[in-house]
């Protein structure tokens, strides 16, 4: 998988979103990701804010309504595409978009998918991160966080 800037994939049969949301550190002005971990139904991974783009739904409008649902948190500072990539799973094919998403909010409102969240330092929340793809998508989160 490679992640592609800001380019859409034209024949993707379902489109998905993965959400870096980041706080910057009182004191230090360091950011710190939040990561969720699944339930146990879903094997308790860690990842970041994920879902699918729903019909008549742009990515962008998908990445804040899954901010909502997943964190309960609906104040942001920005919310900015940072790249993509394509993947199939059985026999359809995926784009998922990568946003990065900064909030000065540090209080979460878990939904029923996660059962806990961290706010973590860039190096600590890849660590934990389950999927390739999704620390791809907070490396290039964390990119775009330190040229800002």
């Amino acid at each position: 998988m490679r992640l592609r800037s800001n380019e859409l994939m034209s024949n993707a049969t379902k489109q998905k979103v993965q959400v870096h949301l980041y706080r910057l550190e009182k004191g230090t002005g360091e950011p710190l990701f939040l990561i969720l971990r699944r339930t146990a139904a879903k094997n308790r991974i860690w990842q970041p804010v994920t879902g699918n783009v729903e019909e008549g739904e742009s990515p962008e409008q998908a990445a804040l309504r899954e901010l909502s649902e997943e964190t309960g948190i609906r104040e942001l500072c920005s919310c900015r595409r940072v790249g993509g990539f394509e993947f199939e799973k059985g026999n359809t094919r995926f784009y998922e978009t990568v946003f990065v998403a900064e909030t000065t909010q540090s209080d979460v409102t878990l939904c029923w998918e996660h059962e806990a969240h961290q706010w973590l330092p860039y190096e600590r929340a890849r660590a934990l991160i389950h999927y390739e793809s999704n620390k791809q998508g907070l490396d290039s989160a964390y990119r775009e966080v330190k040229q800002s």
